[in-house]
Protein backbone atom coordinates (compact mmCIF):
# COMPACT_ATOMS: atom_id res chain seq x y z
CA UNK A 1 0.00 0.00 0.00
CA UNK A 2 1.40 3.32 -1.10
CA UNK A 3 1.88 6.26 1.22
CA UNK A 4 -0.98 8.11 -0.48
CA UNK A 5 -3.39 5.26 0.15
CA UNK A 6 -2.25 5.06 3.78
CA UNK A 7 -2.88 8.78 4.24
CA UNK A 8 -6.29 8.55 2.55
CA UNK A 9 -7.29 5.67 4.83
CA UNK A 10 -6.07 7.51 7.94
CA UNK A 11 -7.96 10.61 6.88
CA UNK A 12 -11.09 8.58 6.31
CA UNK A 13 -10.80 6.98 9.78
CA UNK A 14 -10.21 10.41 11.32
CA UNK A 15 -13.34 11.78 9.65
CA UNK A 16 -15.37 8.79 10.82
CA UNK A 17 -14.12 9.19 14.42
CA UNK A 18 -14.80 12.92 14.29
CA UNK A 19 -18.37 12.25 13.11
CA UNK A 20 -18.84 9.81 15.98
CA UNK A 21 -17.46 12.32 18.42
CA UNK A 22 -19.79 15.03 17.05
CA UNK A 23 -22.77 12.71 17.38
CA UNK A 24 -21.72 11.80 20.93
CA UNK A 25 -21.25 15.50 21.78
CA UNK A 26 -24.68 16.40 20.38
CA UNK A 27 -26.27 13.52 22.32
CA UNK A 28 -24.42 14.58 25.48
CA UNK A 29 -25.47 18.18 24.97
CA UNK A 30 -29.11 17.12 24.56
CA UNK A 31 -28.86 14.97 27.71
CA UNK A 32 -27.34 17.86 29.69
CA UNK A 33 -30.10 20.15 28.41
CA UNK A 34 -32.72 17.59 29.40
CA UNK A 35 -31.20 17.17 32.88
CA UNK A 36 -30.99 20.96 33.33
CA UNK A 37 -34.64 21.31 32.40
CA UNK A 38 -35.55 18.46 34.74
CA UNK A 39 -33.52 20.11 37.53
CA UNK A 40 -35.18 23.47 36.85
CA UNK A 41 -38.58 21.77 36.91
CA UNK A 42 -37.78 20.18 40.29
CA UNK A 43 -36.58 23.55 41.62
CA UNK A 44 -39.78 25.23 40.40
CA UNK A 45 -41.84 22.49 42.05
CA UNK A 46 -39.93 22.78 45.34
CA UNK A 47 -40.27 26.58 45.23
CA UNK A 48 -44.01 26.27 44.54
CA UNK A 49 -44.39 23.85 47.46
CA UNK A 50 -42.38 26.14 49.75
CA UNK A 51 -44.35 29.24 48.75
CA UNK A 52 -47.67 27.41 49.10
CA UNK A 53 -47.06 26.58 52.77
CA UNK A 54 -48.97 28.92 55.08
CA UNK A 55 -46.33 28.53 57.79
CA UNK A 56 -43.17 30.62 57.54
CA UNK A 57 -40.12 28.55 56.55
CA UNK A 58 -36.59 29.94 56.94
CA UNK A 59 -33.32 28.21 56.00
CA UNK A 60 -30.14 29.58 57.58
CA UNK A 61 -26.47 28.55 57.51
CA UNK A 62 -24.49 27.40 60.55
CA UNK A 63 -23.74 31.05 61.41
CA UNK A 64 -27.48 31.84 61.53
CA UNK A 65 -27.48 33.91 58.33
CA UNK A 66 -30.74 33.46 56.40
CA UNK A 67 -30.17 31.96 52.94
CA UNK A 68 -33.78 31.32 51.97
CA UNK A 69 -37.22 32.31 53.26
CA UNK A 70 -40.64 31.64 51.83
CA UNK A 71 -43.38 34.21 51.23
CA UNK A 72 -45.16 33.48 54.53
CA UNK A 73 -41.96 34.06 56.52
CA UNK A 74 -41.34 37.36 54.73
CA UNK A 75 -44.88 38.44 55.48
CA UNK A 76 -44.33 37.74 59.18
CA UNK A 77 -40.83 39.21 59.56
CA UNK A 78 -40.31 41.52 56.56
CA UNK A 79 -39.38 41.25 52.89
CA UNK A 80 -35.69 41.99 53.49
CA UNK A 81 -34.87 39.13 55.87
CA UNK A 82 -32.68 37.11 53.48
CA UNK A 83 -29.03 37.76 54.32
CA UNK A 84 -29.82 38.90 57.87
CA UNK A 85 -29.08 36.89 60.99
CA UNK A 86 -32.06 34.98 62.36
CA UNK A 87 -31.00 35.65 65.97
CA UNK A 88 -31.50 39.38 65.36
CA UNK A 89 -35.06 38.79 64.14
CA UNK A 90 -36.29 36.12 66.54
CA UNK A 91 -35.64 35.79 70.28
CA UNK A 92 -34.85 32.24 71.39
CA UNK A 93 -38.32 31.41 72.68
CA UNK A 94 -41.03 28.97 71.66
CA UNK A 95 -43.57 31.76 71.30
CA UNK A 96 -42.85 35.32 70.21
CA UNK A 97 -45.14 38.31 69.62
CA UNK A 98 -44.40 40.39 66.53
CA UNK A 99 -46.73 43.17 65.35
CA UNK A 100 -49.72 41.92 67.33
CA UNK A 101 -49.25 38.35 66.12
CA UNK A 102 -48.20 35.40 68.28
CA UNK A 103 -45.80 33.09 66.43
CA UNK A 104 -44.93 29.53 67.41
CA UNK A 105 -41.24 28.92 66.58
CA UNK A 106 -39.78 25.48 65.81
CA UNK A 107 -36.19 24.82 64.64
CA UNK A 108 -34.76 21.71 62.95
CA UNK A 109 -31.23 20.85 61.70
CA UNK A 110 -30.60 21.40 57.97
CA UNK A 111 -28.77 18.30 56.70
CA UNK A 112 -26.72 17.60 53.58
CA UNK A 113 -25.28 14.09 53.12
CA UNK A 114 -25.61 13.38 56.86
CA UNK A 115 -23.78 16.60 57.71
CA UNK A 116 -25.48 19.49 59.50
CA UNK A 117 -24.99 22.66 57.45
CA UNK A 118 -27.49 24.97 59.14
CA UNK A 119 -31.04 25.02 60.43
CA UNK A 120 -34.64 25.23 59.24
CA UNK A 121 -36.99 27.42 61.30
CA UNK A 122 -40.75 27.05 60.97
CA UNK A 123 -43.05 29.87 62.10
CA UNK A 124 -46.74 29.27 62.72
CA UNK A 125 -49.19 32.10 63.39
CA UNK A 126 -51.17 30.94 66.45
CA UNK A 127 -52.75 34.32 67.24
CA UNK A 128 -56.27 33.12 66.48
CA UNK A 129 -55.75 29.87 68.41
CA UNK A 130 -54.62 31.75 71.51
CA UNK A 131 -57.55 34.16 71.19
CA UNK A 132 -60.00 31.26 70.95
CA UNK A 133 -58.42 29.46 73.91
CA UNK A 134 -58.65 32.59 76.05
CA UNK A 135 -62.18 33.21 74.81
CA UNK A 136 -63.25 29.66 75.69
CA UNK A 137 -61.85 29.94 79.22
CA UNK A 138 -63.57 33.27 79.76
CA UNK A 139 -66.89 31.97 78.43
CA UNK A 140 -66.82 29.15 80.98
CA UNK A 141 -66.01 31.51 83.86
CA UNK A 142 -68.48 34.17 82.79
CA UNK A 143 -71.28 31.67 82.21
CA UNK A 144 -70.99 30.39 85.78
CA UNK A 145 -70.76 33.92 87.17
CA UNK A 146 -73.71 35.06 85.05
CA UNK A 147 -75.96 32.31 86.39
CA UNK A 148 -74.93 33.18 89.94
CA UNK A 149 -75.54 36.89 89.31
CA UNK A 150 -79.09 36.31 88.05
CA UNK A 151 -79.97 34.16 91.06
CA UNK A 152 -78.54 36.66 93.55
CA UNK A 153 -80.14 39.62 91.78
CA UNK A 154 -83.64 38.18 91.96
CA UNK A 155 -83.19 37.10 95.60
CA UNK A 156 -82.07 40.59 96.63
CA UNK A 157 -84.46 42.65 94.52
CA UNK A 158 -87.65 41.42 96.24
CA UNK A 159 -86.74 42.51 99.80
CA UNK A 160 -85.25 45.74 98.40
CA UNK A 161 -88.69 46.77 97.20
CA UNK A 162 -90.06 46.30 100.71
CA UNK A 163 -87.18 48.27 102.25
CA UNK A 164 -87.73 51.16 99.85
CA UNK A 165 -91.48 51.11 100.58
CA UNK A 166 -90.97 51.24 104.36
CA UNK A 167 -88.32 53.97 103.99
CA UNK A 168 -90.88 56.01 102.04
CA UNK A 169 -93.47 55.51 104.79
CA UNK A 170 -90.96 56.53 107.49
CA UNK A 171 -90.05 59.67 105.55
CA UNK A 172 -93.71 60.62 105.10
CA UNK A 173 -94.74 59.91 108.69
CA UNK A 174 -91.54 61.11 110.43
CA UNK A 175 -91.98 63.98 112.86
CA UNK A 176 -88.31 64.87 113.14
CA UNK A 177 -85.95 66.16 110.42
CA UNK A 178 -83.30 63.69 111.53
CA UNK A 179 -85.67 60.76 110.97
CA UNK A 180 -86.51 62.03 107.47
CA UNK A 181 -82.77 62.22 106.64
CA UNK A 182 -82.33 58.63 107.80
CA UNK A 183 -85.19 57.56 105.56
CA UNK A 184 -83.66 59.43 102.61
CA UNK A 185 -80.31 57.72 103.25
CA UNK A 186 -82.02 54.32 103.24
CA UNK A 187 -83.76 55.16 99.94
CA UNK A 188 -80.46 56.33 98.37
CA UNK A 189 -78.70 53.12 99.41
CA UNK A 190 -81.57 51.02 98.04
CA UNK A 191 -81.37 52.84 94.69
CA UNK A 192 -77.62 52.28 94.60
CA UNK A 193 -78.08 48.55 95.23
CA UNK A 194 -80.84 48.46 92.64
CA UNK A 195 -78.50 50.02 90.06
CA UNK A 196 -75.89 47.37 90.84
CA UNK A 197 -78.50 44.64 90.39
CA UNK A 198 -79.59 46.14 87.06
CA UNK A 199 -75.96 46.05 85.90
CA UNK A 200 -75.67 42.45 87.05
CA UNK A 201 -78.73 41.50 85.03
CA UNK A 202 -77.43 43.48 82.04
CA UNK A 203 -74.18 41.52 82.26
CA UNK A 204 -75.99 38.18 82.57
CA UNK A 205 -78.50 38.58 79.74
CA UNK A 206 -77.56 37.74 76.13
CA UNK A 207 -77.02 40.79 73.93
CA UNK A 208 -79.17 41.28 70.83
CA UNK A 209 -76.63 42.43 68.26
CA UNK A 210 -78.10 44.34 65.30
CA UNK A 211 -75.20 44.98 62.96
CA UNK A 212 -74.90 47.73 60.40
CA UNK A 213 -71.99 48.96 58.31
CA UNK A 214 -70.72 52.47 59.05
CA UNK A 215 -67.48 54.53 58.77
CA UNK A 216 -65.52 54.20 61.98
CA UNK A 217 -63.63 57.51 62.11
CA UNK A 218 -66.65 59.87 62.43
CA UNK A 219 -68.21 57.36 64.84
CA UNK A 220 -65.18 57.58 67.16
CA UNK A 221 -65.21 61.40 66.94
CA UNK A 222 -68.93 61.49 67.85
CA UNK A 223 -68.32 59.16 70.81
CA UNK A 224 -65.52 61.42 72.08
CA UNK A 225 -67.96 64.36 72.11
CA UNK A 226 -70.35 62.33 74.28
CA UNK A 227 -67.52 61.72 76.77
CA UNK A 228 -66.54 65.39 77.01
CA UNK A 229 -67.82 65.70 80.59
CA UNK A 230 -65.17 63.19 81.74
CA UNK A 231 -62.35 65.46 80.51
CA UNK A 232 -63.24 68.38 82.79
CA UNK A 233 -60.52 69.59 85.16
CA UNK A 234 -57.86 67.55 83.33
CA UNK A 235 -55.41 68.44 80.58
CA UNK A 236 -55.64 65.51 78.21
CA UNK A 237 -54.58 65.50 74.57
CA UNK A 238 -56.67 63.16 72.40
CA UNK A 239 -55.73 61.90 68.92
CA UNK A 240 -57.57 59.70 66.43
CA UNK A 241 -55.52 57.92 63.76
CA UNK A 242 -56.74 55.84 60.84
CA UNK A 243 -57.61 56.00 57.17
CA UNK A 244 -60.83 57.71 56.10
CA UNK A 245 -63.38 55.35 54.62
CA UNK A 246 -62.60 52.32 56.81
CA UNK A 247 -65.92 50.76 57.78
CA UNK A 248 -66.92 48.41 60.58
CA UNK A 249 -69.88 46.03 60.68
CA UNK A 250 -71.25 46.25 64.22
CA UNK A 251 -74.13 47.23 66.49
CA UNK A 252 -73.66 50.99 66.67
CA UNK A 253 -75.06 51.57 70.15
CA UNK A 254 -73.33 48.59 71.74
CA UNK A 255 -69.98 49.55 70.19
CA UNK A 256 -70.52 53.12 71.41
CA UNK A 257 -71.03 51.74 74.92
CA UNK A 258 -67.73 49.87 74.62
CA UNK A 259 -65.76 52.91 73.45
CA UNK A 260 -67.34 55.24 76.02
CA UNK A 261 -66.45 52.84 78.81
CA UNK A 262 -62.84 52.47 77.66
CA UNK A 263 -62.38 56.21 77.01
CA UNK A 264 -63.78 57.17 80.43
CA UNK A 265 -61.60 54.52 82.08
CA UNK A 266 -58.56 56.03 80.36
CA UNK A 267 -59.53 59.53 81.50
CA UNK A 268 -59.98 58.35 85.07
CA UNK A 269 -56.59 56.60 84.97
CA UNK A 270 -54.81 59.86 84.07
CA UNK A 271 -54.36 61.96 87.21
CA UNK A 272 -53.97 65.53 85.90
CA UNK A 273 -52.52 65.57 82.40
CA UNK A 274 -51.65 63.04 79.72
CA UNK A 275 -52.56 61.63 76.34
CA UNK A 276 -55.17 59.28 74.93
CA UNK A 277 -54.64 57.95 71.41
CA UNK A 278 -57.27 56.01 69.50
CA UNK A 279 -56.27 54.24 66.29
CA UNK A 280 -57.96 51.86 63.89
CA UNK A 281 -56.97 49.91 60.81
CA UNK A 282 -58.15 47.08 58.62
CA UNK A 283 -56.09 43.87 58.80
CA UNK A 284 -57.17 41.37 56.12
CA UNK A 285 -60.59 40.17 57.35
CA UNK A 286 -60.47 42.06 60.67
CA UNK A 287 -60.81 45.58 62.05
CA UNK A 288 -58.49 46.45 64.93
CA UNK A 289 -59.20 49.38 67.27
CA UNK A 290 -56.68 50.38 69.93
CA UNK A 291 -57.09 52.83 72.80
CA UNK A 292 -53.88 53.86 74.58
CA UNK A 293 -53.51 56.13 77.59
CA UNK A 294 -50.51 57.47 79.50
CA UNK A 295 -51.92 56.64 82.91
CA UNK A 296 -49.92 54.84 85.61
CA UNK A 297 -50.57 51.42 84.08
CA UNK A 298 -52.23 48.27 85.40
CA UNK A 299 -50.31 45.99 87.79
CA UNK A 300 -49.38 42.68 86.16
CA UNK A 301 -51.30 40.65 88.75
CA UNK A 302 -54.53 42.47 87.74
CA UNK A 303 -54.22 42.09 83.95
CA UNK A 304 -55.69 38.58 83.79
CA UNK A 305 -58.63 39.54 86.05
CA UNK A 306 -59.50 42.90 84.56
CA UNK A 307 -62.42 41.61 82.46
CA UNK A 308 -63.81 39.41 85.23
CA UNK A 309 -67.15 40.54 86.66
CA UNK A 310 -67.03 42.23 90.08
CA UNK A 311 -63.27 42.77 89.88
CA UNK A 312 -62.42 46.42 90.45
CA UNK A 313 -59.67 48.56 91.95
CA UNK A 314 -61.95 51.59 92.29
CA UNK A 315 -63.43 52.47 95.66
CA UNK A 316 -66.91 52.99 94.22
CA UNK A 317 -66.66 50.66 91.22
CA UNK A 318 -68.97 47.70 90.64
CA UNK A 319 -66.49 45.73 88.56
CA UNK A 320 -69.03 45.20 85.77
CA UNK A 321 -68.02 47.88 83.24
CA UNK A 322 -65.19 45.99 81.55
CA UNK A 323 -67.01 42.67 81.99
CA UNK A 324 -69.92 44.10 79.95
CA UNK A 325 -67.43 45.50 77.40
CA UNK A 326 -66.00 42.00 77.02
CA UNK A 327 -69.50 40.51 76.62
CA UNK A 328 -70.38 43.02 73.88
CA UNK A 329 -67.21 42.34 71.88
CA UNK A 330 -67.71 38.60 72.35
CA UNK A 331 -71.30 38.90 71.08
CA UNK A 332 -69.88 40.49 67.90
CA UNK A 333 -67.59 37.51 67.36
CA UNK A 334 -64.59 39.66 68.26
CA UNK A 335 -61.85 39.74 70.85
CA UNK A 336 -60.54 42.31 73.33
CA UNK A 337 -57.19 42.27 75.12
CA UNK A 338 -55.12 44.62 77.26
CA UNK A 339 -51.41 45.33 77.53
CA UNK A 340 -49.93 47.53 80.22
CA UNK A 341 -46.66 48.82 81.60
CA UNK A 342 -45.84 51.77 83.84
CA UNK A 343 -46.98 54.91 82.01
CA UNK A 344 -48.89 53.17 79.22
CA UNK A 345 -52.00 51.00 78.89
CA UNK A 346 -53.45 49.77 75.59
CA UNK A 347 -56.79 48.07 74.98
CA UNK A 348 -57.01 46.24 71.65
CA UNK A 349 -60.36 45.40 70.08
CA UNK A 350 -60.53 43.02 67.11
CA UNK A 351 -63.80 42.74 65.16
CA UNK A 352 -64.68 40.75 62.03
CA UNK A 353 -64.62 43.13 59.04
Amino acid sequence: MSEVEILEKALKNFIEVTDELNKAYIALKEEVSRLNEELASHKRLLTSILESISDGVIASDHHGNIIRANKAAKKMLGDDIEGRNIKELLPEREEVEIENRILLVRSYPLMEEEKEIGSVTVLRDITRERELEEKSKRVERLSAMGEMAVTIAHEIRNPLGSIELFAGLIKREASKEEERKWAESITAVVKSINTLISNMLLFARPFQVEKERFPIKPFIEETLKLAHHAFKEKEIKVSVEGEDGVEVNADKELLRQVLLNLIINSVQAIKKSGEISISFRKEEDRIRITITDTGPGIPEENLKKIFDPFFTTKKKGTGLGLAIVHRIIDAHGGFISVESQPGKTTFKITLPA
